[in-house]
């Protein structure tokens, strides 16, 4: 995974990102994908109730991610993905060097032309909406000593799945899904 940005105005910020998603022992098919992101920053108008909303095009450039192929299907077309979403942060507990926060992002992906699939394996518009609550907070020593700017985060997110095929069973009878996550972060 790698990605860049950039700001290219006051209120606007724009990234490229570009994913390798590959299987060692074969579960699935290797894919690339490349995404532009486009963001705002709606601060100015909204202050306190801010939730900067981003929407994010993904092309797959090799490979697919498309579950038709695991399934017999004859998909190995590479397809576009779309996802927009927003998200509110909340100070927990406030600290000029440590502060606490809470971040609440809701998230929809898309397709528009296979990236998710209904029953007769044709495109299913809505793929899935999420819905997390994520805490974080800086490691002020780690910057102090030179080392970057860390930030330790744990969380879960609540998934609503719309497409034929990323239900969360084997059987396709569920969803409904949870994500916990925990991890860290550095920025320089």
């Amino acid at each position: 995974y790698a990605h860049i940005g950039t700001t290219i105005s006051e209120k606007y910020t724009t990234s490229i990102e570009y994913k390798a998603y590959n299987s060692p022992n074969g579960a699935f098919y290797n894919a690339q994908e490349i995404g532009l992101r486009l963001a705002y920053d709606d601060s100015e108008y909204l202050g306190d109730y801010s939730v900067n909303p981003y929407v994010l095009w993904v092309w797959e450039v090799a490979g697919t991610t498309s579950p038709s192929i695991y399934y017999g299907g004859p998909d190995m077309n590479q397809h576009q993905y779309v996802e927009v979403g927003l998200g509110k942060t909340f100070v927990i507990i406030a600290s000029e060097t440590a502060p606490v926060k809470l971040n609440v992002p809701l998230t929809i992906g898309m397709s528009f032309d296979g990236y998710y699939l209904d029953s007769n394996d044709g495109t299913q518009q809505l793929g899935y909406v999420d819905l997390g609550a994520i805490l974080s907070m800086p490691l002020p020593n780690m910057a102090a000593a030179g080392m970057g700017n860390w930030e330790v985060y744990g969380g879960v997110d609540v998934l609503w799945l719309n497409g034929h095929y990323i239900k969360v069973d084997a059987n396709g009878d569920k969803e409904w899904g949870f994500a916990g996550k925990v991890g860290a972060r550095i920025t320089f």
